[in-house]
């Protein structure tokens, strides 16, 4: 392993990159080891690839200008560490120096901390070429593509804004065994590793401040590491924020007139360096602060309807997503065909993804469009509730809103053989009451979800839809919420009281119509068979049941239970009670 340093014609035309044994392009357009600033490098220059410790460069056919390597122009040659070749402007420089924080570093001479009220009274030296540095910061930061790529365009920045600067590097203290060196750059080929203080790195990042050091010539120049090549300072800036909690940035230099160790004399110059740096960490921190902040908006809006995200506003995001037990309603949506159609599809996997996407992209669009929030993902199953994170004292309709709309949605794609989605019926369980709804995992990863007894319940009522051929059950609670609202077009028609598998309660359980559906339904017939078959009066609910124009799903299922027992046994209080979920 080993890196490629490339030096334009300006310093802040460079990069330095790790190169491996894969193939990889170089030119003025290529992804990654990009030489935007050299007219004279095609787009597509050379290929390079490591062979041992070595590296392999050859030239593409339809590349203009010559390689010089050794004073020659080639089309393929091999280079050591430590050799160069040239590309119109720019050269390229095999580095083998690695790069390891270590605890064997001398102890310094001299230790200073900038407090950020020292650093504000610092005046720029050389302010106009650092403001422009600095200015070209936000569209580095905004395009890099890539963490890595990042650090590599920090870097630069660095060694670009700091000219006393000989070595530059973006380290991580989120490992607490070690310190890791993110990426590094060094002005030139030294052949020996960089070795930064650890002592420094932690004395920085424990005391949230910059810290310098400053060594003593005599004992820098028995030391080989990170004071090699006589460098006589090194300080350590801390990036703080959300986003860059763990990184800071580390600034290796040797000239003699930064200070003096011996007075804890620092110049004007070092000073302007160090508020540069400071400047720099504290522009990246903040932008990708705003990064991760984008990103998590993007995120929990896959979860949450504009209306909450805007309730979000201006609220610690993990206050909003406190886990607290408040009153819900529940929602569990279950696509019917999908193992038929997983059948069909064993082949082509990814088409069965992208319609079984389409289907729960169904789902999750009405559930938002009723300000619910998407909690968990099962498989070819979604739940959605209302109620957190905002109280909704109109849960309960727009949950059964968004139900009654998401089975007329496929009822409707039914009636198209050729749609993507005419084969998949919905499973809908509603149950409301008390849960507790809220954010677990971490918070790099959002997952927000509710649970407790009304969740089970609602999973149960849509397991049982199966059992009904009925495309929405739903609770006592929700019904009697639903049909005391004499302005909804929805109505709860009851369907049997049970006890669902695994739990000890009995439900009341309905079926969820729109009032226009309800009334193709025989109703009264179906609520006085209901009521015989509850009083244990089963042969009058037989006879009830017969009147019924059209066999439903509700009157088969209470035949289909009358007729494993024929006469209601002992100890019969109405309740059916289901043995599996």
């Amino acid at each position: 392993m080993a890196d490629l340093v490339a030096q334009g014609p300006k310093p802040e035309n460079r990069w330095r990159r790790r190169v491996t044994e894969t193939p990889t392009d170089i030119g003025r357009t290529t992804s990654g080891f990009a030489t935007p600033w050299d007219r004279q490098i095609s787009r597509v220059h050379i290929t390079v690839q490591m062979d041992g410790d070595r590296l392999q460069v050859e030239k593409k056919e339809d590349a203009k200008n010559p390689i010089l390597y050794g004073g020659k122009e080639l089309v393929r040659f091999i280079l050591s560490p430590g050799e160069h070749f040239v590309i119109g402007q720019t050269t390229f420089t095999l580095s083998n120096e690695r790069a390891k924080a270590t605890l064997e570093t001398p102890a310094p001479a001299s230790e200073q901390a900038f407090s950020s009220l020292d650093i504000e009274k610092v005046q720029f030296s050389d302010s106009d070429r650092r403001l422009a540095v600095l200015n070209q910061l936000p569209d580095i930061i905004a395009s890099a593509p890539s963490e890595r790529d990042l650090y590599v365009r920090l870097a630069s920045v660095l060694l670009t804004g700091i000219r006393s600067a000989n070595t530059v590097a973006i380290v991580s203290t989120d490992n607490t065994d070690k310190i890791d060196v993110l990426h590094w750059d060094r002005r030139m080929f030294v052949g020996e590793d960089f070795q930064p203080s650890e002592r420094l790195i932690r004395r920085a990042v424990d005391n949230d401040q910059t810290i310098l050091h400053f060594w003593d010539r005599t004992i820098s120049q028995i030391s080989k590491l990170t004071i090699a090549n006589e460098n006589q300072w090194a300080f350590v800036s801390p990036l703080g924020g959300q986003a860059c909690q763990h990184l800071a940035i580390y600034v290796l230099g040797n000239e003699a007139d930064r200070g003096d160790y011996s007075s804890h004399r620092v110049s004007a110059e070092m000073q302007s360096d160090i508020k540069f740096c400071e400047l720099v960490g504290k522009m990246v921190a903040s932008l990708r602060d705003v990064q991760l902040l984008e990103r998590n908006q993007s995120a929990l809006r896959t979860f949450f309807s504009p209306i909450v995200m805007e309730a979000f506003a201006g609220q610690s995001l993990s206050d909003s997503l406190e886990p607290r037990s408040c009153e819900i309603s529940v929602l569990f949506c279950d696509l019917r065909g999908f193992s038929r159609t997983s059948e069909v599809f064993a082949d082509n996997l990814l088409e069965l993804l992208d319609r079984v996407s389409q289907a729960l992209g169904i789902t999750t669009q009405r559930i938002l469009t009723e300000n619910g929030v998407v909690g968990d993902f099962h498989g070819d199953a979604v739940m959605g509730f209302w109620g957190w994170p905002l109280e909704q004292s109109d849960r309960v309709a727009r949950a059964c809103r968004a139900a009654v709309e998401i089975e007329q949605q496929f009822e409707l794609l039914t009636h198209q053989s050729s749609h993507a989605l005419a084969d998949f019926r919905i499973g809908i369980g509603i149950a409301s009451g008390k849960a507790v709804a809220g954010r677990i995992g971490t918070s790099d990863q959002v997952k927000v979800t509710a649970f407790g007894p009304t969740v089970n319940l609602a999973a149960r009522l849509e397991g049982l839809t199966k059992q009904l051929k009925l495309p929405i059950l739903i609770d006592g609670t929700t019904a009697q919420a639903i049909n005391a609202d004499s302005s909804s077009d929805i109505c709860a028609v009851r369907v049997a009281r049970i006890q669902p598998a695994g739990m000890n309660n009995t439900v009341d359980m309905s079926q969820l119509l729109s009032t226009q559906s309800a009334m193709k339904f025989d109703v009264v017939i179906y609520e006085h068979a209901l009521q015989h078959f509850m009083d244990g009066q089963w042969d009058e609910a037989r006879k009830k049941l017969f009147e019924l124009t059209t066999e439903t799903g509700p009157a088969k299922f209470l035949q289909d239970y009358m007729s494993t027992f024929d006469t209601p046994p002992a100890g019969f209080d109405g309740t059916i009670k289901i043995d599996r979920k």
